[in-house]
């Protein structure tokens, strides 16, 4: 077929050629009615003439244009026109990494960053189940900016030879017999021996890139095909220092491990080999800083300016030009790449590194307010340091924020913090619940140094606004707490042995509480005549005369009554804490990283020495989850409550409320002590009863709802609607602003509409409810949680986000008490009326495709909006679950989710500590009125805010399967492509 420039080819309109090799010729080419540039793959006649080769390529090619990874050209189309087969993919203005290379040594800095972004998105494409097999430099693209793209996902295919030894066609070629005029320098040992290919061939393809942009050359060389076959099966990988003796030790570790020979010693995923990667730039970074902070020593500077100065002119000025280029050209892709892999403190690092040379840029700052929000910190004194981290990587390096006061934007992620001042106690936890990080806002009080009570931490007074297990309060949080001290750890058995050598057992003055067993009192002779260790001595049942094992001294105690731990707290000068006041400690609900650091969910190896785990709640304590569980005070009828979970229980249980005989001495049970500067009411101190089911709501007839549906009536007068801003710059979706009436006679609303650019009218769309974290943003153009819903207008469906009553612009302090709760939910629903309203009138919208998406507190809403609101056609409710907070019946959840019948996907955590599986998820996705397969219960990996990839899939899965494909404009069909709405997610 004629390809020359004007040619056509379906849709499109060649331009010109841009190369050619074994899958076939590439070209330049415009879409003719969407103007957009692509680059059209012609394949070869050999593979279009091969029904079920093309059948499986067109399937691979489908699965990798739904990658949509910043780091991987996108397949936009795959056609066939007057027999010529051919694929649209996106047009990358660059040079390959085989230009660039080019037998010459590439700079280390651009090896880090080429090497990250290729790993990221073979890492993407290898957790989609996609092998590339073609991994070479011409099929690694640079653009002008420093973003890398990789070509060809999905395109090579093993096709058999003569030799059958597993080349590919379109990875080699030959010009006469053991002359080499294509690429199986890059083959694995695997594929050379005709073996299976999985993704770690892939990494073997990366190691020799790798390998080959540090020192110019491959690893594995010869003259003829056969030699490098032979080298590439038999010799050790060459050190990289004979050619590069700069090259980093753990860069040559990395490249190692790809290059086995043996696929079982390769990275057991690509994500893994991301990590490996990541750890060595951040190496890099922190040994830069390094520098930079040793030359803002003047005691250093001086004797060394010289020699330093030579040095900036010869290496530090270009160090720092090499950073600012990373900045201008590649930072931003890097971030939205971490992003989509799900690593959201890094990507705000990332972030941060890059602002330090960018300032206020819009792009950045646009990437940015994805996935922080803003938040101040204050100190008492002011003047103090203020350090963070990831919380995933508590070895790595603190960073500075600034000085306090500070205002600033943190991620949607727990971070370790450190705050210091001279002569002051250092403050370091995690906080990342409402009441820690407004503990940061309101103003965190530094202790002088020696006045802090030893091994303990402060933990600031505060609200705990309810806890699961608990009647919630009718006005109110549950508890008000003052200013407390707790212990860092659990008590150890070193601790807990100088209470036995003190006399613990046998003096009754630290044993205050009167003791009793099954409603009748004991006396303390024969009570704790019980308490022996396993061979007759006083002492924790596990030890043995009198002592703890041998090397345990910096274990937890474990074995002892509630009534041996309220004896030894009393002897240190402490108490046990109150259910409340452990619960406050914590500070941590979003969120289940601790989890990740804490000795708990199986019987791993036991119990461990305290903090060997870095398991860091909000305030400074370690092991609160897992390890020995720790009696508290409150008792429940002739229970006591011990809490944390142990190192052999279910990871939920952490934050459950367990209750267990106080005579009990299981191995598992522990403590943790506390100091009260004011002692706790007795409100606080009294015994507690659990609700361990939740309450049913008493039911409403259909008579009584009717009255209640009749308060979220309005009349549907004018709209008077306008359209306000339109913003048509950005990469993936036109953001239209529209403005209309109320239905409250409260002025007018705004409504944002996300519009992807490339879907076809009339659009789907979905409505979006924010969770609870709302509250803290002032402006509606930061879409609050907004990296768990951008991915819809990404995937080709509208997000419609409506400026609720009270919210963002329209700013009301947050409704707390039921009456409140109910008028916002009044207005709140009519709010997504209106705004459906709006939607009718738009001939370019599906008003039977018209989707609700909540998340946390969204969630929760949903069945109220979705029972009122029969144009809503599906529902998803992101971390829902019963709550132990009393509404009015005119608000209350569960009197209106058994008369929503509207298709639902529910997607929780299983370790979501504020919604826990069995008493809050499982029964609410079990009253919804949706039957059968008209809901699903997605149990995903994470706490309230689950894995977002995950969270992706299944989100974009159940919007296909409602409301059936996206629709895609094709102009020159005079008609729509349909596209899984997958395509475009995350």
């Amino acid at each position: 077929m004629d390809l020359t420039p004007g040619a056509r080819l379906g849709p499109y309109e060649i331009l010109g050629a841009i190369g050619a090799g074994g899958m076939g010729e590439v070209h330049r080419a415009r879409h003719e009615k969407l103007r957009r540039e692509v680059a059209i793959k012609v394949l070869p006649t050999a593979l279009a003439a091969d029904r079920v080769g093309l059948a499986r390529f067109e399937r691979e090619a489908r699965t990798a244009s739904a990658l949509n990874h910043p780091n991987i050209v996108t397949i936009y189309d795959i056609g066939e026109h007057d027999g010529t087969t051919y694929i649209a993919m996106e047009l990358v203005e660059g040079r390959t990494l085989r230009d660039l290379i080019a037998g010459d040594q590439l700079p280390m800095d651009r090896v880090v960053g080429i090497a990250t972004q290729t790993a990221d998105g073979l890492a993407k494409a290898h957790a989609a189940g996609i092998v590339h097999r073609d991994i070479k430099p011409a099929n690694v693209m640079v653009t002008d900016d420093g973003v890398v793209k990789i070509l060809d996902f999905g395109l090579a295919k093993p096709l058999t030879t003569p030799a059958g030894m597993g080349i590919t066609r379109s990875t080699l070629t030959t010009a006469g017999e053991g002359i080499i005029a294509g690429t199986p320098h890059y083959m694995s040992p695997e594929q050379w021996a005709g073996g299976s290919v999985d993704h770690r061939s892939d990494q073997f393809a990366f190691g020799v890139l790798l390998y080959e942009m540090a020192c110019g050359v491959p690893p594995f060389d010869g003259p003829s095909v056969n030699a490098v076959m032979t080298a590439i099966l038999t010799r050790d990988t060459p050190s990289m220092k004979g050619l590069r003796p700069d090259a980093p030790a753990a860069l040559g570790r990395i490249v190692a491990r790809c290059l086995e020979k043996d696929p079982g010693d390769r990275f057991a995923s690509t994500a893994d080999l991301t990590t490996a990667l990541r750890a060595w730039q951040e190496r890099r970074v922190r040994t830069q800083d390094g520098l930079r902070s040793l030359l803002r020593r003047p005691a250093v500077a001086v004797p060394m300016a010289a020699v330093l100065l030579v040095a900036a002119i010869g290496g530090g000025l270009w160090l720092q030009g090499s950073e600012r280029r990373w900045a201008e050209t590649a930072a931003v892709a890097e971030i939205a790449s971490l992003i989509e892999a799900g690593d959201v403190y890094e990507a705000y690092r990332t972030g941060r590194r890059a602002a330090s040379y960018l300032g206020d840029d819009p792009e950045l700052a646009r990437v940015m307010e994805r996935i922080t929000l803003p938040t101040t910190v204050n100190t008492e004194p002011q003047g103090a340091d203020v350090w963070v981290k990831g919380y995933r990587t508590p070895d790595a390096p603190w960073e500075r924020l600034g000085v306090t006061p500070l205002s600033v934007r943190i991620p949607y992620a727990t971070m370790r913090w450190r705050i210091e001042k001279d002569g002051y106690e250092t403050f370091e936890g995690a906080p990342f619940s409402g009441a820690a990080l407004g503990a940061l806002r309101s103003g965190l009080v530094l202790e002088p140094v020696g006045t802090r009570p030893p091994g303990m931490v402060r933990v600031p007074q505060g609200v705990l606004p309810g806890l699961l297990h608990l009647p919630a309060r009718e006005e109110g949080p549950l508890a008000r707490l003052e200013t407390f001290h707790l212990d860092r750890y659990e008590v150890t058995n070193e601790q807990f042995r100088a209470f036995v050598d003190a006399g613990g057992y046998r003096n009754p003055e630290w044993w205050a509480e009167p003791m009793t067993r099954a409603g009748e009192a004991v006396a303390w002779e024969d009570a704790v005549g019980g308490f022996r260790d396993t061979t007759g001595r006083h002492g924790p049942a596990g030890w043995e005369l009198g002592t703890y094992p041998a090397g345990e001294g910096d274990h937890p105690v474990g074995g002892i009554s509630w009534y041996e731990a309220a004896a030894y707290c009393a002897f240190a000068g402490k108490s046990l804490p109150t259910i409340y006041h452990w619960f406050h400690a914590i500070g941590q609900q979003q969120l289940s990283d601790i989890l990740l650091h804490s000795n708990v969910g199986g019987p791993g190896e036991g119990v461990a020495p305290v903090g060997r785990f870095a398991g860091l709640a909000a305030y400074g304590t370690y092991d609160m989850a897992g390890n020995v569980k720790e009696w508290t005070w409150n008792a429940t009828d002739d229970l006591r409550y011990i809490l944390g979970g142990s190192w052999s229980e279910a990871r939920y249980v952490f934050r459950h409320l367990i209750a267990q005989d106080p005579w009990g001495r299981q191995a598992t049970n522990g403590v943790r002590c506390a100091r009260y500067d004011d002692p706790p009411s007795d409100e606080l101190l009294a015994p507690v009863s659990p609700r361990l089911e939740y309450a049913p709501v008493e039911p409403v007839d259909e008579r009584g709802f009717e009255l209640i549906r009749g308060l979220y009536a309005y009349d549907r007068d004018s709209l008077d609607a306008r359209v306000e801003r339109v913003n048509d710059s950005l990469p993936d979706y036109r953001w239209e602003t529209v403005s209309f009436n109320t239905a409250y006679g409260d002025g007018r609303m705004e409504v944002h509409l996300l519009i992807p650019h490339d879907a076809a009218p009339p659009y789907q769309s979905v409505i979006w409810f924010p969770g609870g974290d709302v509250y803290g943003l002032r402006s509606s153009q930061n879409i609050s949680s907004s990296f768990l819903v951008d991915f819809i207008p990404r995937a080709g469906r509208v997000l419609v986000h409506p400026v609720y009553h009270g919210m963002y612009e329209r700013r009301r302090p947050q409704p707390v008490s039921p009456i409140e709760f109910r008028d916002a939910m009044i207005h709140w629903a009519k709010d997504i009326g209106r705004t459906i309203d709006y939607l009718e009138t738009r001939p370019d919208f599906d008003t039977d495709r018209i989707g609700y998406y909540g998340f946390s507190s969204g969630a929760l809403f949903g069945p109220v909006f979705t029972a009122l609101e029969p144009r809503i056609a599906t529902a998803i409710l992101l971390g829902a679950g019963l709550i132990p907070v009393r509404r009015r019946p005119e608000s209350e959840p569960t009197i209106f989710g058994p008369r929503s019948r509207t298709p639902t996907l529910m997607v929780n955590g299983r370790d979501d500590f504020i919604v826990p599986y069995e008493i809050a998820q499982r029964p609410f996705f079990e009253m919804l009125g949706a039957a059968g397969d008209d809901k699903r219960h997605a149990v995903l990996t994470g706490g309230h805010i689950p894995e977002r990839l995950e969270i992706i899939r299944e989100v974009l899965d159940w919007l296909d399967h409602r409301f059936g494909p996206v629709e895609y404009r094709d102009p020159a069909a005079g008609s729509s492509i349909a596209a899984g709405g997958g395509g475009g997610g995350g």
